[in-house]
Formats: structure tokens, C-alpha cells, sequence
């Protein structure tokens, strides 16, 4: 994942799937009038050294919670993102809900995202093998 600011928006562009997200700062609420996408409308803000991110107006979608679970225009998700390791690190960690597919409220916490200054993002995937390869480890 690559992470960018411009101003009052984080912009996440995804390596995997060749997609990217924004997050609007300084924003209270969504706004009603907003169109459900795959990725949803998501606001953010920083409480101490943590950013929150809250998503809703997500699209239906099969497989839309992962490991072949679907999701409604119900699914809401919350993260948080803190810095660690002397900003090696990002500690990544969200509550999903989705009343129609869900019965409890799915949490994952501290889940590692390392940095790493020397890894060449990918802006475009095709069927390059070479491209493939530098995922592969021994």
C-alpha cells in the first residue's frame, strides 16, 4: 500500500487490485447524498497519534467480507492505523459489522504492515512473470 496526503484527504493506492481509496479529513459525517461503491465513503480524523477511519456506503458484494463471505449496503467498518518501530511500521487494526451477513461485530487488532524504502510499487499489474516473481521467497 502506498500512502499519500493532499491536504485534507489520505489517499491509499493498492498495489493489489490496482485501486485507490480516499479518505476525507475534517468531515463529521457522510454525506447523505453519497453513492454505495466497493470500497465505500470514508471519513477520518486523528485522535493523539492514531487515525481513525470510519466507511460506510459500501456496495453489495459477493465475497465483499472476505473468505467467501458476502456483504450488504449495511457493512460498516471502522480502523485504525497507528505508526510504530520508528515508523518502520504500521500497526493496522478495524471492526467490521454487517448486520445482514455478520452476527457479531468482526475484530482483527495489531496486524503488522511493514515499510520498506527500497521495494519498487508496482503502479501496473499485467501477466508479467518477472513482475510475479519478486513476490516469490525461497
Amino acid at each position: 500500500h502506498k500512502f499519500t496526503r493532499d491536504g485534507d484527504t489520505i489517499n491509499i493506492r493498492y498495489e493489489i487490485n490496482d485501486v485507490d481509496r480516499t479518505i476525507h479529513l475534517g468531515m463529521n459525517e457522510h454525506p447523505s447524498d453519497t453513492q454505495p461503491s466497493h470500497l465505500g465513503h470514508s471519513i477520518g480524523w486523528f485522535e493523539g497519534e492514531t487515525l481513525v477511519v470510519d466507511t460506510a456506503y459500501f456496495a453489495p458484494a459477493k465475497w465483499g467480507n472476505g473468505g467467501g463471505l458476502s456483504s450488504s449496503d449495511q457493512k460498516h467498518l471502522v480502523e485504525r492505523f497507528n505508526l510504530a518501530d520508528g515508523g518502520r511500521a504500521l500497526e493496522y487494526e478495524y471492526d467490521l459489522t454487517d448486520p445482514v451477513y455478520l452476527t457479531e461485530t468482526l475484530t482483527m487488532s495489531s496486524v503488522p504492515l511493514s515499510y520498506n524504502p527500497n521495494y519498487a510499487f508496482q503502479d501496473e499489474y499485467g501477466c508479467d512473470p518477472e513482475a510475479s516473481r519478486r513476490h516469490l521467497t525461497d
